[in-house]
């Protein structure tokens, strides 16, 4: 076996799955390789390292415990507030929601449909207040006239 082999079959050593004659390869050729066996041996470390189960004894009763758990009764559902003041709050968020929407929704028609003249007047008001208006207080012509 080559380099290459033993690094696909590594998995299959420490696994023992390996038929006996490519069992013999591999060792032969790992008694030959410091690299190959140096991966092998730290490949196994790792994996041993991360075999949990073995570290945590079985708990027998644990199936029956959590069945026991799952049938019994003593654990009250909140019945009163998941069955009946879910529903009611989320109705009520809706209606709310509703009534907001068609009240914000019946200004801005009110404030849409005014007449084009008191559009008009209410532009010049606010035109007047927030801006200055110097061109009509003065004559154009004398505007020109001044800087020559």
């Amino acid at each position: 076996m080559d380099c290459k082999q033993i690094e696909k079959n590594i998995i299959f050593y420490i696994d023992k799955e390996m038929s006996s004659e490519k069992n013999i390869d591999f060792i032969s050729h790992l008694n030959h390789c410091e690299k190959c066996n140096v991966l092998v041996e730290n490949i196994t470390k790792t994996i041993d390292s991360t075999d949990i189960k073995s570290n945590i004894p079985d708990d027998y009763y644990f199936y029956t415990r959590l069945k026991q758990k799952m049938d019994s009764k003593s654990i009250p559902t909140p019945f009163f507030s998941k069955r009946i003041l879910q529903p009611i709050a989320l109705f009520s968020l809706l209606i709310i929601g509703g009534y907001m929407g068609i009240f914000i929704g019946n200004q801005y028609k009110s404030i849409s449909m005014t007449t084009e003249d008191n559009r008009t007047t209410q532009i010049k008001s606010y035109a007047e207040e927030n801006y200055l208006i110097e061109m009509s207080n003065e004559n154009f012509e004398s505007l020109l006239t001044s800087n020559q």
